[in-house]
């Protein structure tokens, strides 16, 4: 965006806050006589501090800006008994799932309610195998919800029960735009950060030749 349509914006977003200059200023390590011109369109900000200005904004006018969601959860089981795992960690009645005589991972069968799956098997060495993919966890903040349990308590029942945490996966949802993606992206190519994973995805968008990419 231009300057003009920075300035508009930023006092806009400001006024909705309910900050003052002075606050702004102290939030954004901005001095106030910088934030005054910028706003007032006597002076341009660099893309670098209009972004850092605009974060900020954007955080105070958001109800929920920043939260993040369960989006994968693998959990092995050192038992045969795939009944036993859904009464006392899922906390609920087996009768609820449907039974599957098909495989997934080289198990013997599942029982699916919705998108939770539970595979099991006659060897103990394989046990019983809990996945929740995307639409599996939601399924389960449902089934939570009505126990009245959260993912604290429910990740807590699975390593008492002997439960083997084999993938979790969280899910930002920045409603705010305060993670600057391509710089995060950036700093991991670059070897700053630690990781374990020898894979990774990195999905990016933009436009070519006039066509949206993802």
């Amino acid at each position: 965006m231009n300057n003009l349509e920075f300035a508009l914006e930023m006092k806009n977003k400001r006024l909705a806050s309910g900050l003052s200059q002075g606050e702004l200023a102290s939030l954004t390590h901005v001095s106030r006589y910088s934030i005054n011109r910028f706003e007032n369109g006597k002076a341009n900000a660099s893309k670098e501090t209009q972004n850092i200005i605009l974060r900020c904004l954007n955080y105070y006018i958001c109800d929920k800006p920043f939260y993040l969601l369960v989006n994968y959860l693998s959990v092995h089981f050192p038992t045969a008994d795939a009944l036993e795992i859904i009464r006392k960690v899922l906390g609920m009645k087996a009768d609820y799932f449907i039974h599957y005589d098909y495989v997934y991972y080289g198990y013997k069968e599942h029982y699916a309610y919705g998108e939770i799956k539970v595979m099991a098997s006659d060897d103990e060495h394989m046990g019983v195998f809990l996945e929740l993919k995307g639409a599996g966890s939601r399924n389960m903040e449902y089934v939570l919800q009505a126990q009245n349990r959260d993912w604290y308590s429910f990740l807590n029942r699975c390593l008492d029960c002997g439960g083997v945490i084999r993938r979790f996966d969280l899910a930002i949802n920045d409603m705010c735009g305060l993670l600057d993606i391509p710089t995060l992206s950036e700093k991991y190519k670059n070897g700053g950060a630690d990781c374990r994973c020898k894979n990774y995805e990195n999905v990016q968008g933009g436009k070519l030749s006039g066509k949206t990419a993802i």
